[in-house]
């Protein structure tokens, strides 16, 4: 009896688990350095991906998203796709909080921005001075930021770039795209550091064990000489609002001088 009572009461740990611990959003640090990077002064970046505002999560999620931005202090935040969930039609209200930060704020489309109608979707982050990013580039602070939609061919989309003379090696190339390349393939291109997320780090276990077979980098670090792909496990969920073995994420990336 002992032991049915205590098979029976694992699923609902583990689900008060999945809903509550995982959840508490993360902040995480990590830092690159880089020999063309100019400034007097460190770059902090803060990264955003898979918000996914919806039928589960709205303003009150954004409200809590923007007090943590603001605690943060960055110089540059970045969305890299997946801000709505496309379960329910994009509301301007509900980022209409991101009007509190005053630093720049870039966008790149992730699938669900892209299944969704993607004019509405760039229509309501611009009213709230977002800018929209994608096939182009943005200079801030000694860095170059590329982003590319979810729904490009990013190969044909940096060649195209590289062709157009907008993949100087003046300073550091930072590339924003949804999900992530492994620095392998952006190795043939001048990327310094590519940012991304869409995996959520698997999200539901087992699906963290099939995310490592399916993408060559996963969750945070991966590099291949001085090329980097950063994987943020997102700060939202999809389909189910619960989370296991991994954790919603935030994160801060300090860009430094390197002396050589």
């Amino acid at each position: 009896m002992l032991f049915r009572s205590i098979i029976c009461f694992v699923p609902v740990l583990y689900s008060i688990y999945g809903f509550i611990i995982p959840r508490i959003i993360k902040i995480e640090e990590v830092s690159f350095s880089h020999p063309k990077f100019n400034s007097a002064t460190n770059l902090r970046i803060l990264q955003l991906s898979d918000v996914h505002l919806g039928a589960v999560y709205q303003r009150y999620f954004v409200e809590t998203i923007v007090d943590k931005i603001l605690d943060n202090n960055p110089d540059i935040v970045v969305i890299t796709g997946d801000l709505f969930d496309d379960s329910l039609e994009v509301k301007q209200r509900w980022i209409e909080p991101l009007k509190k930060i005053k630093v720049p704020i870039l966008f790149t489309a992730g699938n669900h921005d892209c299944y969704y109608e993607k004019s509405k979707v760039i229509n309501t982050i611009e009213s709230v001075n977002i800018k929209y990013l994608n096939k182009e580039s943005y200079e801030y602070n000694g860095v170059r930021f590329i982003g590319i939609d979810y729904d490009e061919d990013w190969e044909e989309a940096l060649d195209e770039m590289e062709e157009d003379g907008k993949l100087g090696d003046d300073m550091p190339n930072i590339l924003l795209i949804h999900s992530p390349i492994s620095p392998k393939k952006l190795k043939k291109y001048n990327i310094f550091l590519s940012l991304s997320g869409h995996t959520h780090n698997g999200q539901l276990f087992p699906g963290n064990l099939f995310g490592m077979i399916i993408f060559d980098c996963m969750n945070g670090i991966c590099e291949s000489g001085d090329t980097y792909t950063y994987v943020n496990s997102g700060v939202g969920d999809t389909f189910f609002p619960m989370r296991t073995f991994t954790r919603s994420k935030i994160s801060i990336i300090s860009i430094k001088k390197r002396n050589n």
